[in-house]
């Protein structure tokens, strides 16, 4: 589960630009740590990874930015799902620059049509809880596997 800040932060568009530029910055840091976090349990359990939907609260340009907007893009809404390359570089996840190569789909790999039913009741999903003791695994039709994971719990508790 992708952690963020509120999608619709109270009073968004009453904030300063500046104020709009940090919230983006905590924003995606609160979001990429949760990204990192699945990309390592991907790797631990084998597992190709979704990415998550990302929310940018600003739009990324090689130009000064109009109130976090491209210029003249007043109705644009914020925030927005972000293209993953806003954020990541998705040749990098998957080239030998990396000691861990990931094994990664878009966010909308599974409401493909031309999925297999097969990939799709294969999938598990990870959640975390600060109320769990131990893991917990169950299973249902419509989620699939879905295993609960104690948030204490580091890399070493998962691989012994």
């Amino acid at each position: 589960v992708t952690q963020s800040p509120d999608m619709n932060p109270e009073r968004f568009h009453t904030l300063s630009y500046d104020e709009k530029k940090a919230y983006n910055v905590e924003g995606l840091d609160m979001q990429l740590g949760s990204v990192y976090a699945t990309i390592g349990l991907g790797w631990l359990f084998n597992r190709t990874v979704i990415m998550p939907r990302i929310a940018c609260y600003c739009d990324r340009y090689w130009m000064p930015l109009d109130d976090c907007r491209l210029p003249g893009a007043t109705q644009q809404r914020l925030p927005f799902v972000c293209p993953m390359d806003y954020v990541l570089d998705p040749i990098s996840l998957t080239d030998n620059s990396s000691s861990v190569p990931v094994r990664w789909r878009e966010y909308t790999f599974l409401e493909n049509p031309r999925c297999p039913e097969s990939v799709k009741s294969s999938r598990l999903t990870i959640y975390t809880s600060t109320t769990l003791a131990r893991p917990e695994e169950r299973y249902s039709a419509q989620e699939g596997t879905t295993l609960l994971l104690p948030a204490s719990l580091s890399a070493a508790d998962l691989t012994s």
